[in-house]
């Protein structure tokens, strides 16, 4: 996947009703190019579908809560199975710490929450415990997949790498000579100021391989 591929997959995940030619247009490339890549995306598994996000207060799904749940092992299987069939759940984590499972579900209201949990999740031979949490509002939601957060890590590595490069090319000789400088002009018997200028520049030398070296690094992990 390249930076072509990543363009397009931030593109569809918000607003899947783009069509090839505004896709071609936004990322540079042919119409053909663009649906060929479409395509292959969506047979990679990159994309996983193609659906409306629905906004909930229009369907009756006015309030969403978030459920901590302790799972005995025994059941634990039967009761994901049971638990995921549920239209009302829309995310269901199994997550570190106190708890088994964290899911998110949306019904019209408290009433609703309750007969959800005391007839469809509690009753489950699996669930041990649950925790209720009301979400009183909403920041943000979103189901875009982080393309973005790449795409500033990527540029954040083609930074690092030019600037390590630049350091060892540009910066280094000119430190030296200026640090030749001051070093000469500090010692009274002019012999021993060759020899600490030859000390200093052999350590900025080894600090110049260094970065040299994690550019390199920096290269190599890009993706």
């Amino acid at each position: 996947m390249d930076e072509v591929d990543r363009k397009i997959l931030n593109i569809v995940q918000t607003d899947s009703r783009q069509s090839s030619t505004q896709i071609a247009q936004a990322v540079g490339v042919s119409v053909s190019t663009a649906n060929e890549r479409v395509r292959k995306l969506t047979a990679s598994g990159h994309i996983k579908a193609w659906q409306a996000v629905l906004a909930p207060e229009k369907v009756g799904a006015n309030l969403c809560a978030f459920l901590l749940l302790d799972m005995d092992y025994t059941g634990e299987a039967a009761a994901c199975a049971a638990l995921v069939a549920l239209d009302e759940v829309q995310e269901l984590h199994h997550i570190s710490g106190a708890h088994s499972y964290m899911m998110k579900v949306r019904v019209a209201e408290t009433q609703a929450l309750q007969t959800l949990i005391n007839t469809k999740i509690k009753p489950l031979a699996g669930v041990l415990r649950t925790e209720s949490m009301l979400v009183l509002k909403t920041e943000k939601e979103s189901e875009l997949a982080g393309v973005v957060a790449h795409e500033i890590a990527h540029a954040t590595q083609r930074h690092m790498s030019r600037f390590y490069a630049d350091a060892k090319k540009n910066t280094i000789p000119m430190v030296l000579g200026m640090l030749g400088a001051v070093l000469a002009s500090q010692y009274s018997d002019s012999r021993d100021a060759p020899i600490a200028v030859a000390a200093m520049t052999s350590a900025l030398q080894q600090q110049s391989m260094i970065n040299f070296t994690r550019a390199n690094e920096y290269e190599s992990d890009r993706v």
